[in-house]
């Protein structure tokens, strides 16, 4: 959910629906935890990253919200500006085992 909306989000905003061209890394590893890590590299127009923020959650409208599923869904997300043009956009998450609840540990034995 959280690369559909960065991609859409650049699309929409940095390429104002035109084509334009993003290229996307996925890194994963199993050490020390289970994670991910996704990197958008954009040619967009570049942003102001302090301008980059949810709109108020209690605004009732559609839209607005891309940014604030990105930030809860993933456990870290920083957006920077590339040096010569466009955004990079690095998002990880590390996957925690749970426990099974004891309707799993009965419905196994």
């Amino acid at each position: 959910m959280a690369v559909d909306e960065a991609i859409c989000n650049i699309h929409r905003h940095g390429y104002a629906g035109e084509i334009g061209k993003i290229i996307l890394h996925v890194n994963t590893s199993m050490t020390p935890a289970p994670n991910i890590e996704i990197r958008l590299y954009d040619e967009a127009v570049q942003v102001d990253t302090q301008s980059i923020k949810s709109r108020e959650l209690d605004e009732i409208r559609p839209g607005g919200l891309g940014v604030h599923l990105i930030q809860t869904v993933m456990d870290d997300a920083q957006w920077t500006k590339r040096e010569h043009c466009g955004m990079a956009l690095v998002m990880a998450k590390t996957f925690i085992a749970q426990k099974p609840t004891q309707s799993e540990v009965h419905q196994h034995e």
